[in-house]
């Protein structure tokens, strides 16, 4: 079994997130399981891995792995259940994924669920089958 170890911002090139970036409304709870194992975040290791993930804090950077691109911050804030997004911020210019911030939304939602299923805890209830998770209107996650 391949061993996971937690990503930091100095395992790959990862770029500032943009000083205009947008807020986006976001709503996703998580449980304590499910944000242990999105901590852990996501290092690329083969060509088509096309995101890097870590956490600092209680914040979720996600960066285009082939350019190192910040295109989402996401901060959580503990709530009843656990955890919630309590910030998406969205950078306005990212020239992967076009300007539709609620599909921007959608997006980041699946690149968290991935985090948590790939780190190997439970699945999150998914309405989809995964391989419509990783095609969203285009969008290789």
């Amino acid at each position: 079994m391949k061993t996971i170890r937690t990503a930091q911002r100095s395992d790959w090139k990862a770029d500032s997130m943009n000083s205009h970036a947008i807020h986006v409304p976001m709503e996703m709870k998580l449980t304590a399981k499910e944000m242990k194992a999105l901590r852990i975040g996501f290092i690329p290791d083969k060509i088509g891995d096309r995101w890097f993930a870590y956490m600092e804090n209680n914040t979720l950077y996600l960066h285009h792995s082939w350019t190192g691109f910040c295109a989402y911050a996401v901060e959580f804030a503990p709530c009843e259940e656990g955890y919630e997004v309590a910030s998406l911020l969205v950078a306005p210019t990212d020239p992967y994924s076009g300007n539709n911030m609620a599909l921007r939304a959608e997006v980041v939602e699946v690149l968290i669920k991935h985090c948590i299923v790939r780190n190997n805890l439970p699945l999150l209830e998914f309405q989809e089958s995964n391989e419509t998770l990783w095609e969203i209107s285009g969008i290789a996650v």
